[in-house]
C-alpha cells in the first residue's frame, strides 16, 4: 500500500529472520553465550554485558549482522 511517498509493507506477526534484534541475539548466543553454565544471576548478567561489549567493539560485525538489502529508504529523488 502506498501512502504518499511511502510504501507500507505487511510484516508477519513473528518473523525473527526479518528482525535485526533477533539476529543480534542469535549471534551473541552462538558466539559468546552458548554451552556455558553460570553460578548466579549476576554471572549471567556479567556474561551478557561482556558479550555485548565485545560486539560493540566491532561495529563492522554489528553492521553486517543487521544489514538488510531490502530495507532501504527511498524518496522521490532516489535512495536516502
Amino acid at each position: 500500500m502506498r501512502v504518499g511517498p511511502f510504501i507500507i509493507a505487511r510484516r508477519y506477526t513473528y518473523a525473527p529472520e526479518l528482525n535485526s534484534v533477533e539476529q543480534v541475539w542469535a549471534y551473541l548466543r552462538a558466539n559468546f553465550l552458548s554451552y556455558r553454565v553460570w553460578n548466579s544471576y549476576g554471572a549471567i548478567v556479567d556474561a551478557c554485558c561482556d558479550a555485548w561489549n565485545k560486539l560493540m567493539n566491532t561495529p563492522q560485525r554489528l553492521a553486517s549482522i543487521t544489514h538488510r538489502t531490502w530495507a532501504m529508504a527511498v524518496s522521490g529523488y532516489g535512495l536516502v
